[in-house]
């Protein structure tokens, strides 16, 4: 299986065999899924899919604007946007 990484973080994803029980199918239905170690949300899942909250966790600023999805990053004491 090839190694996927966290679009956020960069991190190695964690594989999950997950089966989903929905009553349907006896043994349940086979999900598997990637997880970030760091907890990051939706590492699989672009930015223009996430809401302003979600976006907030990637550093990441919605301007509603022309410019689109911004980074938001502190480096040595200023804000970079």
């Amino acid at each position: 299986m090839k190694i996927q990484y966290c679009q956020v973080c960069n991190e190695p994803l964690i594989y999950v065999e997950h089966f989903e029980y929905d009553g349907v199918t006896p043994n349940g239905s086979f999900e598997p899924y990637f997880e970030c170690p760091n907890g990051c949300a939706y590492p699989d899942i672009k930015d223009e899919n996430l809401t302003l909250k979600e976006l907030r966790t990637r550093n990441k600023i919605d301007t509603q604007t022309e410019f689109g999805i911004i980074s938001n990053q502190e480096q040595k004491g200023v804000e970079i946007l």
